[in-house]
């Protein structure tokens, strides 16, 4: 998370807007509900299910998360199960990323790409085409090298190639453009895929469903002067030997605040939701997620060596590239859908954050027609239990 002057930050909000009463489409951006699928094709059936329990899960959220400079639409959905029996246990919440191939896209950047690939081609041939100046001309200077002042030029081993610098072979026009669709592309010239193993399960009682608002995240700056003083005094205890070191993310505090030791993990994500307190979404792909607690073994894996990296979090099984930190929703969601869905809160979810890391390459995964889905990596910090 990177911050302005200003106290905008680089991360994107999702605000709960109006509830969808109408039919959304599969490019809309909202919780709850049921998915709405890339061009009416549901994912695998086994996507939706709970790892623990093997019940449907309700949606809890699917954003539109398109890329720039990609051919292809791209969404992310993320569902729980709500049987009591499988909360705190991993495969109770479950991400997937889905791709729909946009061919006149496609078809659009391929041409572009090749045109440049022609046009620089033909740039290199005309120059391997030009006469080269002789020998005598570039060591007694001419019009066309340095000067009569100075034979060599101004910087004959300045800015621009080495002198020595072997040539490179010229690569052929359509090779150009092969490489540079590629890229752009992303792998998406895969083979058509069978159609889903297992039939998508619909839950029965969903969430009620809200669209979200999207904002950027604006920070005041302004720490909580209690808080702070607090942990001044926890810094000078650690100094004088009362307490534990400074560095800790835990400190003591006197007697006089209750003897409640400072979770400065927890003191942070609780700062950033007050400053924006309708918050249910956090995105930035490639940032940093807000950690809930550094006490679990979730942030104590994100968190080793003594700070978050996208390194400690496990490859793409698809194409073993390395993932990165995309999403994590927050917990006023919980309070949000439940209530609005009438349901008990106080007996409800008991998660704290849950995040979503993604492929580096957005790789694509085998395509049913153009549409495809491929399950993501989901982190969760429960609730600590008191």
């Amino acid at each position: 998370m990177s911050e302005s002057a200003s106290g905008r930050t680089s991360v994107l909000l999702g605000v709960p807007d109006e509830e969808v009463l109408d039919t959304p489409t599969a490019f809309d951006t909202r919780i709850g509900g049921q998915p709405i699928w890339l061009q009416g094709t549901a994912a695998d059936g086994q996507l939706g299910l709970c790892k623990v329990c093997g019940g449907a899960m309700a949606m809890l959220l699917q954003v539109n998360a398109a890329l720039e400079d990609t051919t292809y639409e791209r969404m992310i959905y993320v569902f729980t199960c709500r049987n009591k029996k499988c909360r705190r246990k991993e495969g109770s919440v479950r991400a997937f990323r889905g791709v729909l191939r946009d061919l006149a896209k496609e078809a659009e950047t391929t041409a572009a790409a090749e045109a440049e690939a022609r046009a620089a081609a033909e740039a290199k041939a005309q120059a391997a085409a030009a006469p080269k100046p002789a020998v005598g001309s570039m060591i007694f200077g001419d019009s066309s090298f340095g000067s009569a002042a100075s034979p060599f030029g101004a910087a004959p081993f300045g800015a621009g190639p080495s002198p020595f610098a072997k040539p490179a072979a010229a690569e052929p026009a359509a090779d150009l453009a092969q490489s540079f669709a590629d890229k752009l592309k992303v792998g998406l010239a895969e083979p058509a895929a069978a159609a889903p193993a297992q039939p998508w399960q619909t839950v029965a009682d969903p969430y009620s469903s809200f669209y979200l608002y999207v904002e950027s995240e604006v920070l005041s700056n302004e720490p909580d002067k209690e808080v702070a003083a607090l942990a001044a005094q926890a810094e000078a205890l650690a100094a004088d030997g009362a307490g534990p070191s400074g560095g800790d993310e835990w400190s003591a505090v006197p007697e006089s605040s209750g003897g409640l030791a400072i979770d400065h993990t927890f003191q942070k994500f609780a700062d950033l939701v007050n400053e924006n307190p309708d918050q249910v979404v956090r995105y930035e792909r490639g940032g940093a997620p807000v950690l809930y607690s550094k006490t679990d073994a979730l942030a104590k894996k994100l968190a080793a060596g003594g700070g978050y990296s996208a390194g400690h979090l496990p490859a793409c099984p698809r194409c073993r590239s390395h993932r990165v930190f995309e999403l994590q929703l927050m917990p006023y969601l919980i309070e949000y859908l439940e209530d609005k869905s009438g349901v008990d809160i106080l007996n409800g979810m008991e998660w704290g954050t849950i995040m979503v890391g993604t492929c580096m390459r957005d790789c694509v995964p085998p395509l049913d027609g153009h549409v495809g889905y491929v399950e993501e990596w989901v982190g969760v910090q429960w609730e600590e239990i008191k």
